[in-house]
């Protein structure tokens, strides 16, 4: 059986999600700048690469070739950056949205405890008065005894 405990558990495992792909997200800015550093290293490289002997020319053609991977990589990263940016304003609203809940949270767990040692007791008592009506309904010339 879940308990009311484990039910709430579930915002709460929302909330430390929602926390770390928000921590993911912010990454992309750095990762995109990265990627402009590295193509901006890599154009400087190709420049001086183009002064270069002729055997020499197939590092050249190497660098050519990352240098146009690295531009399609800065493309589908800046796609990938667009396509995430109304999920990551998505996730900052969630994220706002749930915040309260945790501490919220933290303030109901002791008073949910508390009721469940209330309920623990009053079922002792109505077993303790079931027990007793049993009792006292046993003594009555009409009962049979079970």
């Amino acid at each position: 059986m879940i308990s009311l405990r484990d039910g709430l558990g579930v915002p709460m495992k929302a909330v430390r999600e929602g926390r770390a792909a928000g921590r993911a997200l912010r990454g992309v800015p750095a990762l995109m700048r990265s990627f402009a550093g590295l193509h901006a290293e890599l154009a400087g490289l190709r420049a001086d690469l183009a002064g270069m002997p002729a055997d020499s020319r197939r590092l050249a053609d190497d660098v050519e070739v990352v240098h146009g991977d690295l531009t399609a990589m800065k493309a589908d990263l800046a796609g990938t950056m667009a396509a995430v940016a109304p999920v990551h304003g998505d996730l900052s609203r969630v994220h706002a949205g749930l915040a309260p809940l945790s501490g919220q949270l933290d303030a109901l767990l002791p008073k949910i405890d508390d009721l469940a040692g209330r309920v623990d007791e009053m079922r002792g008592e109505l077993a303790g008065q079931v027990d007793g009506l049993r009792t006292d309904l046993s003594g009555l010339p009409f009962v049979s005894r079970s």
